[in-house]
């Protein structure tokens, strides 16, 4: 998609490097890039990256000022984060990605917490104490504690309301 705005944008240069990054990912997620093997033969699970897709630094804070490097002045505007995206594979990497970035938004923050009571029948009763369910993360929950502020992206994974735009 993102190929095609930019061919459609008169962004030609753009519309390459994008199709050779997205051809790269198609060829990761086919298994169609070979994994690194250790000195002495080991193999391993990783790849090599090409030095062209990779960004300077070797921590978080150079990954969110390379790819939001420009959030005081335009984190206002919807358009912006909408065209720029951080990601990983596991919760506890998106959780420390989002509390870094909210830090650079201004703001106050806000704290949303989850239900502390397990909804069930008298019949099933169950007792669950309340520290071990916030401390359920999982892919299919959200958080105990959500952190936002006003102007915060905030992505929907299920289609909530598509009629009023609440969807993913």
């Amino acid at each position: 998609m993102r190929v095609q705005r930019a061919l459609q944008s008169n962004g030609p240069v753009l519309a390459e490097e994008l199709r050779r990054f997205s051809e790269f990912l198609l060829n990761v997620g086919q298994g169609n890039v070979p994994t690194i093997t250790l000195p002495g033969g080991m193999p391993t699970d990783f790849i090599r990256i090409p030095d062209e897709i990779l960004l300077p630094g070797d921590n978080l804070i150079n990954l969110l000022t390379n790819v939001y490097f420009d959030i005081l002045r335009n984190g206002n505007d919807p358009n912006y984060f909408a065209s720029r995206a951080i990601l990983t594979a596991k919760n506890v990497d998106v959780k420390a990605i989002n509390d870094l970035l909210l830090g650079y938004i201004p703001g106050h923050k806000f704290t949303y917490k989850s239900n502390d009571l397990p909804l069930m029948d008298e019949n099933q009763a169950m007792e669950v104490p309340v520290r071990v369910l916030n401390l359920i993360e999982n892919g299919s929950l959200p958080p105990h504690e959500l952190h936002l502020k006003i102007g915060s992206p905030i992505m929907v994974i299920r289609n909530i309301d598509p009629a009023a735009g609440v969807c993913n």
